[in-house]
């Protein structure tokens, strides 16, 4: 790699590739930089809306996004990003960072502690909402699911329509969880 150069290859040592999206923090001497970042994803293609400049018709001008607290979000510039489907590989020209440590994403971040935790605490505080637990993942996590209803209502359960919504059944679908949590909100 070229000088100011940051090169990613999401593969494994089995030489299989690592197909989720990579989310990194640089721990030291950002400050005053604005690397070059290139990752190949391995994807083949399958991602590229996540690297295209112009972004979807239901996200225009989507790029990553960097912080320097891991709380606070930002995009990096319009344009600095781009996608090479022959070598399936995303080059960003970063902004000038102006702090030492940065975070980068291409998504932002919805996070377990940070955002699910207080997220399921104000739900269940609603009296509305009601929380269960449907079972247990492969690795022994507990599947919630939680119930909305209008418990005041004079139209009986019975004949309420259900929908069941499910997010993130895999860890980079974090873009559900930010759907979900706005959907909730909605509804409560």
């Amino acid at each position: 790699s070229a000088p100011n150069t940051i090169q990613i290859d999401a593969e494994l040592e089995n030489g299989k590739t690592y197909t989720h999206t990579p989310y990194f923090k640089i721990q030291q001497d950002a400050l005053g930089k604005n690397p070059i970042f290139k990752i190949r994803s391995g994807w083949g293609g399958y991602h590229s809306y996540l690297y295209n400049p112009t972004g979807t018709p239901d996200t225009p001008n989507a790029s990553w996004v960097y912080s320097y607290d891991n709380i606070n979000w930002v995009r990096f510039p319009v344009g600095s990003t781009h996608y090479d489907l022959a070598s399936d590989t995303t080059t960003m020209q970063s902004p000038v960072f102006t702090q030492n440590i940065v975070y980068i994403s291409p998504l932002i971040p919805y996070g377990y502690t940070t955002d699910y935790m207080s997220d399921k605490a104000r739900w269940v505080a609603n009296p509305n909402v009601t929380l269960s637990t449907l079972g247990a993942s492969v690795e022994g996590r507990p599947i919630e699911l939680f119930t909305i209803t209008n418990a005041g209502s004079s139209v009986p359960e019975a004949n309420k329509k259900v929908y069941f919504i499910i997010r993130s059944g895999h860890p980079i679908e974090q873009h559900t969880s930010w759907r979900l949590r706005g959907m909730i909100d909605w509804a409560l």
